[in-house]
């Protein structure tokens, strides 16, 4: 692969873009729309075009004046927690959160700080808190404790309800007098509308502000959709915080919840740079309410991927079109394209990644890597960042039909991956396969039964091998005693890649019983298998 000068991709901060004259390999010869079939030629020669650079971008704690805001810091603090995920007195997570119901105490945040389990199937924390304070500047202080009550992992939003005092007394009524915080409209914003992010910096302890509420201010610049997801799944803003602001709710100018502040994956030291818009969470808030004073979440019980050091990237997306002009947004979503297309726009995001380190596009056509159209960059931009590109055929033809799949690499490790479909039929896509199941009660982070299933047991898991899930987005799973269905998953993103061993399971909160245990595994809506095994 080569290397491309400066900033080879078309690196969009979420911000008004530029053109510059540098050199880039975005553009290519792959094939003629007259071909009857897709014939892979590695290395086309790349044409020349120039790259597109973002401007200046808010920094953390940085203020703007974009335009005026008609509420105070003041009145909008109050509804504003910090959330705290301990084990015993060790601190293990710490987010934001906002009120959104104050008669019966529910809390809007992101579903990576409170999520139940760790990625080896264990409790990932014992008590979750939630620190109050009443005014930017000032620390919080822990004083309730509080449970999920809803959630949507495929959009990273949970729900929470305060429970008790911190010393574990029951609330008396009205002793929870937060403000909820009104809910905006965020079909409606539009580029350039002000907006204010209010919550907490982080958990290192070294720091004196980590615990203190504080605020900063930017504006809508864009929007951005995703595969699955009808209309905007992201509002894009210059605002770039700090990781205890994963959950900060994003205020308009009336003071009215936008939306959400989330990492794309949960990590401490890394910024959030992302609004996930209100209106998608309407639903759980409305859920929440109804599902009682005593309902709690039953989390999906999964595998998560092994955690490695350095850069997250994002499943890479792919779009027919993009608006013209600086704020470069795509839309039209898909994976699936006629062979009339003639350019693919993509984008991923990078969290994590510091100066230096090498990101690697990797294009392959049926299987054969496209060296000209692949890349190696040095990372020159900041620790959150969203990446959007192009392929794109000369004028008067169109991209070559077949799978094309794009991986990204950091450190010399696969770090995601994507297949896209131009022309070619529905038969060829990759919707997975699974295979050898094995049934237990623990499991390891590397998709093994660690310990044998019995009645006694407080969980089921199921382990199996998957292959050819390079185009699968979501998994879902339905588990059965007995042949009757106790259980039914909650929709959560695929993370597997194409081929490994994966598991799944079911957690009743008492033993299981002894019966006969099964599962049935979904792709993307469709059942790929499914069995099981008699427990004892």
């Amino acid at each position: 692969m080569h290397l491309r000068r400066g900033i080879g991709s078309l690196l969009l901060m979420s911000a008004a873009v530029v053109g510059t004259g540098c050199a880039r390999a975005a553009d290519f010869i792959p094939g003629d729309r007259n071909q009857a079939q897709a014939t892979p030629r590695p290395t086309p020669p790349p044409i020349l075009a120039p790259p597109i650079l973002p401007p200046a971008r808010l920094q953390l704690g940085e203020r703007t004046t974009t335009s005026a805001l008609n509420v105070s810091d003041a009145e909008l603090a109050g509804s504003v927690v910090r959330l705290e995920a301990r084990q015993g007195t060790n601190l293990l997570r710490v987010g934001t959160g906002v009120v959104v119901d104050q008669q019966q105490r529910l809390i809007l945040t992101s579903y990576q700080i409170v999520e139940p389990y760790a990625g080896d199937g264990s409790r990932a924390y014992g008590s979750l808190e939630v620190a109050v304070t009443r005014a930017v500047g000032e620390a919080a202080t822990s004083t309730y404790l509080a449970q999920v009550v809803r959630a949507e992992p495929a959009l990273g939003l949970a729900v929470v309800r305060a429970t008790k005092r911190i010393d574990g007394a029951a609330l008396a009524p009205g002793e929870f007098d937060l403000p909820a915080a009104p809910l905006g409209d965020s079909a409606r914003a539009t580029r350039g509308d002000a907006v204010r992010i209010l919550g907490y910096p982080g958990m290192e302890e070294v720091n004196p502000e980590s615990g203190r509420l504080v605020a900063s201010e930017g504006s809508v610049l864009g929007f951005r959709g995703d595969t699955g997801i009808p209309g905007v799944a992201w509002i894009k803003t210059q605002a770039r915080v700090p990781s205890g602001q994963n959950g900060a709710p994003v205020f308009d100018q009336r003071g009215r919840v936008l939306g959400l502040m989330l990492q794309g994956s949960y990590t401490p030291t890394a910024p959030a740079g992302q609004t996930r818009p209100v209106a998608l969470a309407t639903r759980l808030i409305d859920e929440a309410r109804q599902a009682g004073p005593e309902a709690s979440y039953v989390a999906p019980l999964f595998r998560r991927p092994a955690y490695s050091p350095g850069p997250i990237i994002s499943r890479p997306v792919f779009a027919e079109n993009a608006l013209e002009g600086a704020s470069g947004d795509l839309f039209d979503y898909t994976e699936s394209y006629p062979d009339t297309l003639s350019t693919l726009h993509y984008e991923f995001l990078v969290q994590g990644a510091t100066p230096g380190v090498i990101i690697d596009e990797r294009w392959y056509l049926n299987g054969v890597l496209q060296d000209g159209l692949s890349s190696s960059v040095p990372w020159a931009m900041s620790q959150f960042e969203v990446v959007t590109d192009r392929l794109r055929a000369p004028s008067g033809r169109t991209l070559q039909a077949g799978v094309w799949r794009l991986e990204l690499w950091a450190e010399n490790q696969q770090r995601a991956a994507a297949e896209v479909y131009v022309g070619s039929s529905t038969s060829t896509r990759s919707r997975g396969t699974v295979s050898d199941f094995q049934v237990g009660a623990t499991a390891n982070i590397e998709g093994k039964i660690k310990d044998s299933a019995r009645a006694t047991s407080n969980q089921v898991v199921f382990s199996f091998n998957y292959a050819n899930a390079a185009g699968v987005h979501q998994l879902k799973w339905t588990v059965f005693r007995d042949g009757r269905a106790v259980y039914t998953s909650p929709i959560v993103p695929w993370e597997g890649g194409t081929s490994g061993t994966w598991w799944v399971g079911y957690s009743p909160g008492t033993a299981i019983g002894a019966g006969t245990w099964e599962v049935e595994v979904q792709f993307d809506g469709q059942v790929v298998g499914s069995d099981g095994a008699k427990v004892f």
